[in-house]
């Protein structure tokens, strides 16, 4: 939990937020949060949709 606020620079509060929103999953083990690379990855680059032409 805390290595991810420091990636971000937020709170914990915010990253609370983003496990509520469904932007990132946690995995708990014993009194620790987890989070996958991939989830932080696509944070920190997010696909651009691309728009359609019609």
């Amino acid at each position: 939990m805390a290595e991810v606020c420091t990636i971000f620079q937020v709170s914990k509060t915010t990253i609370y937020d983003w496990i509520k929103k469904y932007q990132l999953k946690p995995y708990k083990i014993r009194s620790r949060i987890y989070f996958q690379w991939q989830d932080i990855n696509h944070l920190l680059h997010p696909v651009k949709k691309k728009a359609l032409s019609i």
